[in-house]
């Protein structure tokens, strides 16, 4: 900020723009707007949690309305105001138009133009307002018009904004057709599968989207792209998938896994996959997760080896391994599921009957399962890829819009 390399930061500032968002109105926040006015205020007074760490760093922290919804003179809450109630609502039309997008700029730069003449030399700068994480979500083969009718369906209830990648004449053309036009900008062309599963990984990787969907693409092509060591997205040890089903059977969610991603799980790939399915759940708000180690039978068999393996990841939920939840192995699925028929067997467990994880033995067990509750039960169902530093979605090319919308629903929960 000196032109000089003679630097003094020992003075230091930090600037927060505060401003409200108009996605708000999508009910997309937990919160109503009127607490970033109550945030801005905490700011202006030195006692919110950015000015205590400021005064760590020997820093002032100076707040700037350039756009709240209750707008009011509050001491030490800098006025640069240049949309009277914030934006508006994006999922109804652009949020901010380019002159007020110039005059947001303006602002900032003015602002640190004054700090510079008042011999600040090192600056911090940050946003506040509640409804500013809407998530953009990167769609990989987004030439589908299924994909795209789920895609533009949570764009438009504030869930996230999509980044479209895969052949931009037919995506701008599919868009057209839904009523959803796109920005060009908001369109990287791609002219194959593997070309799509790149750039999208590509764009992950440079911070561009915070959720990965897959589109018109084979799920090998795309997970190939995730799991790269050199360029890849890969953040735990295993990716596994989980699918989330609503069977009227069932009392509530199940949460089958993994018949997406390992073939052939060991008991090493079964810890980190059902560690991956509790921490789904707990984000979901269970505390506490039932997880059902799923076996042809109830007892250990050296012939049947993934009843040792239920029998050992229990005995590690029990010494605490995996934080509060309770496992349960090895049990059957009609055991996990069907508390009566559990007392007729004469097994007892808190997990019988009301199990939420269903660990399966392999993939194919997996996908039986998934798609005889789903096809055959009348069971709807969300899928989500979980262990890489993003959520993915990876539904089926032929799956019906609904179910990619509820996988997005979840997938763009777990990113903000």
């Amino acid at each position: 900020m000196t032109g000089s390399a003679d630097v003094d930061i020992s003075k230091r500032a930090v600037v927060v723009m505060c401003a409200d968002n108009g996605v708000v109105a999508q009910g997309v926040t937990q919160t109503g707007q009127e607490v970033t006015l109550a945030v801005a205020r905490s700011m202006a007074a030195g006692r919110s949690s950015v000015c205590r760490m400021a005064r760590v760093a020997g820093a002032e922290v100076l707040p700037v309305d350039v756009g709240m919804l209750a707008h009011e003179a509050v001491p030490g809450l800098r006025d640069r105001v240049v949309m009277e109630g914030g934006t508006r609502n994006m999922t109804r039309g652009p949020a901010m138009d380019r002159s007020a997008g110039e005059a947001a700029l303006r602002a900032g730069l003015e602002t640190a133009e004054e700090l510079a003449d008042r011999g600040i030399q090192l600056l911090a700068a940050g946003e506040m307002g509640i409804g500013n994480t809407t998530t953009t979500a990167v769609v990989a083969a987004a030439h589908d018009p299924h994909t795209l009718e789920a895609v533009f369906q949570a764009r438009r209830d504030g869930l996230i904004r999509p980044l479209l990648v895969g052949e931009r004449d037919k995506i701008l053309r599919i868009a057209e057709e839904l009523g959803a036009p796109m920005p060009e900008e908001d369109v990287v062309d791609a002219r194959d599968d593997g070309e799509c599963a790149r750039r999208s990984v590509e764009l992950i990787r440079q911070g561009r989207g915070q959720l990965l969907i897959k589109g018109l693409l084979p799920t090998g092509t795309l997970l190939g792209a995730v799991v790269r060591r050199e360029s890849g997205i890969r953040a735990a040890e295993l990716l596994s998938h989980v699918a989330i089903l609503d069977v009227p059977a069932y009392h509530k969610l199940m949460f089958i896994t993994d018949g997406g991603m390992v073939v052939a799980p060991d008991l090493a790939q079964k810890r980190a996959i059902l560690k991956n399915a509790l921490d789904l759940c707990r984000f979901l708000g269970d505390e506490e997760p039932k997880a059902a180690v799923l076996c042809a039978v109830e007892t250990v068999s050296s012939h049947m080896a993934e009843t040792g393996d239920g029998a050992a990841l229990k005995a590690e939920a029990e010494r605490g391994d995996f934080g509060p939840c309770q496992v349960e192995g090895p049990i059957s699925f009609d055991l996990a599921t069907d508390r009566q028929a559990a007392q007729v067997k004469g097994y007892h467990s808190p997990v019988a009957g009301d199990a939420d994880i269903f660990l399966v033995p392999s993939i194919t067990a997996g996908n039986l399962l998934g798609k005889a509750l789903y096809g055959m039960a009348g069971g709807k169902m969300a899928g989500l890829v979980l262990g890489a530093s993003v959520p993915i979605t990876v539904n089926s090319r032929g799956a019906a819009p609904e179910e990619k919308y509820d996988s997005i629903a979840i997938a763009a929960a777990m990113a903000r």
